[in-house]
C-alpha cells in the first residue's frame, strides 16, 4: 500500500494531464483519511467502508497505470512498411 502511494506521488510530479493528477491526489487523500481515522476507531466492521476503500485502491492503481501520451502499438507489426 505504501509502495502504491509512493508511485502515485511520483506520477503526480511527472504527469502532464491535470485530470489524472487530480484523480491521483483525491485517491491518496481518501486513503490517508481512512487510515488516519482507523487509528482512532475501528472502521472495518462496516462493509461499505471496506468496499469503498478497495474501490479507491483500484481507482488509484488504474490512474497510476494510465499514460497521458499516446501509446505505441503493442503488436510487432507497427514498424512494417507496406509496399504498393
Amino acid at each position: 500500500m505504501i509502495h502504491l502511494v509512493k508511485i502515485g506521488i511520483n506520477k503526480i510530479r511527472y504527469e502532464s494531464d491535470k485530470t489524472i493528477k487530480c484523480v491521483i491526489i483525491a485517491c491518496i487523500s481518501s486513503l490517508s483519511g481512512v487510515l488516519i481515522t482507523g487509528m482512532g476507531e475501528y472502521i472495518w466492521h462496516e462493509h461499505r467502508v471496506m468496499l469503498l476503500y478497495w474501490a479507491v485502491v483500484g481507482l488509484l492503481t488504474a490512474a497510476v497505470g494510465l499514460n497521458s501520451e499516446p501509446q505505441k502499438q503493442a503488436s510487432g507489426y507497427a514498424n512494417i512498411k507496406v509496399m504498393h
